[in-house]
């Protein structure tokens, strides 16, 4: 073999090993860089967006701190409070609606069922039978026959609303309205099983689906009068006051609650209006979470999100204050917020690419706001992703809101970071940001294919050219050496 080609051999191996070398320092040195830089702007983006939400609530409860000391509100709340037909009404409308759709919708899905299997099925039983304020419910009569089928107290099981109208005759009225018409509603009399005659209000509504032996079925949604409280005799001017602050910033509701939970006034004439937080129906309402919350803590707390009411689908907050004149605790106001302002700011993706987001999770790691990527329930989609679970684990560690590199727990605070899986299965760098005021978690994450698979893919081709013509001028450089060597030996 000529020297020349011996030498360009040697020297192209040597080149390829350099090159090499090179390539594979340059590859882990730019994916290095890359990683610090993605995680630089998501600690930026999740920073930036969680001190921004914390503004936001830190504003709100400035608001109903500030509307707290107002003498408007502390008159309302030092009112006498009264007997409400409106707010019974009002209550009583609304759960009638839903309890007959949920009736409708069991009986459309299983049309097939007698009445005795109705009665042998527990869920229906649950559907049937359903709290309305303190002591009221529903129950469900015959619509032809009015026999009683299904009944808080089983004393009533199996007797007919028409024994019941030489002593009530409103009652029967009612239920033929119902009958006739489809649906009534009015103010009766009545004696329960303890003997004690109160006045209730109620909603009658015959279904328009049959059971398999073709009975009609009516509900019945009752509740007693005098649950129902309000504040008496509220002056103009504290209503002009409280209605203009609500339109001057564009908040959902204010709600004012006496010191035992009573609901006296709501601007929006809100679905609580007039009942009570404490009562078995509403310990699961976002607002009476809350009201517990500042009767328990003593000063302003905010909670969220929470569906304000049935069938609707927006998620809002509640700031709550509570409410003094000198030492004696009047009650406590609420001012409840839609959620837009902080969707928007958790929605923005600038930084973010393609696939990334940000996204908020709450307590029972639900998610509670809105993706970019895929459409998912809030607050009935879980969250389970290791990015979740390390910000909330967090929160029990340390009890701060830090923002968190993802990953194992050895990597924090280092410049190499570790890669999680996201909610999706999909291989993602992210950061949590906790929101300790409210209990959230804000977690910020973007494809790694897309942070750093395809720059380093474009990196690795270009470096590929370069390699090849290092490779090429080693190769010539052996290719001359050789050459001389060849010329001094003759």
């Amino acid at each position: 073999m000529n020297n020349e080609i011996k030498f360009m051999i040697i020297f192209s191996i040597v080149g390829i090993i350099f090159s090499s070398g090179l390539l594979t320092y340059g590859y882990f040195n730019e994916k290095k860089s890359l990683t610090s830089e993605i995680f630089s702007d998501l600690i930026d983006s999740s920073e930036y967006k969680a001190e921004k939400i914390n503004e936001d609530l830190r504003e709100l409860r400035k608001r109903v701190e500030g509307v707290a000391e107002s003498d408007e509100v502390k008159d309302i709340l030092d009112r006498k409070l009264v007997f409400s037909g409106a707010a019974i009404k009002a209550d009583v409308n609304r759960r009638s609606k839903i309890i007959a759709i949920e009736i409708e919708n069991y009986l459309k899905l299983h049309p097939k069922n007698s009445l005795e299997e109705l009665r042998g099925s527990v869920e229906f039983q649950g559907i049937a039978v359903q709290g309305i304020g303190r002591g009221g419910y529903s129950a469900i009569y015959g619509g032809d026959d009015f026999n009683i089928y299904f009944h808080k107290n089983k004393e009533f099981l199996g007797s007919n609303l028409g024994e019941y109208y030489s002593e009530f005759p409103k009652i029967l009225k009612l239920i033929e309205g119902a009958q006739k018409n489809g649906s009534s509603e009015g103010f009766y009399g009545w004696k329960d099983p303890d003997g004690s005659l109160r006045e209730k209000y109620a909603k009658f509504i015959t279904i328009p689906f049959a059971t398999d032996d073709d009975i009609r079925l009516s509900v019945a949604t009752t509740a007693y009068v005098d649950d129902y409280e309000v504040a008496e005799n509220i002056s103009p001017d504290s209503l002009k006051y409280l209605n203009e602050f609500l339109e001057s910033y564009d908040y959902h509701n204010l709600i004012l609650i006496s010191r035992n939970g009573h609901v006296p006034y709501a601007t929006g004439k809100h679905s609580l209006w007039g009942s009570n937080l404490v009562w078995d129906i509403n310990l699961k309402e976002g607002l009476s979470k809350n009201y517990f919350n500042v009767k328990k803590y003593g000063e302003t707390s905010s909670f969220g999100p929470f569906i304000e009411r049935y069938g609707s689908i927006y998620p809002h907050i509640s700031a709550m204050s509570p409410v003094y004149r000198g030492d004696v605790l009047l009650g406590y106001v609420s001012i409840v917020e839609e959620m837009d302002r902080i969707f928007d700011i958790v929605g923005d993706s600038e930084g973010l690419g393609e696939s990334g987001e940000s996204y908020l999770v709450g307590d029972g790691f639900f998610l509670i706001s809105p993706l970019r990527t895929r459409s998912l329930d809030i607050l009935v989609q879980r969250i389970d992703s290791d990015n979740a679970e390390k910000c909330f684990e967090h929160l029990d560690a340390n009890g701060g809101s830090n923002v968190l590199k993802m990953g194992n727990e050895k990597n924090m605070g280092k410049e190499d970071f570790d890669t999680s899986l996201n909610y999706r299965g999909n291989l993602v760098f992210g950061i949590g940001s906790f929101i300790p005021d409210i209990n959230w978690c804000m977690l910020s994450e973007v494809d790694v294919e897309e942070a750093i698979g395809d720059p380093l893919k474009k990196y690795i081709r270009n470096k590929i050219y370069i390699s090849l013509s290092v490779i090429f001028i080693f190769s010539l450089i052996g290719f001359g050496i050789g050459m001389h060597f060849k010329k001094r030996k003759r």
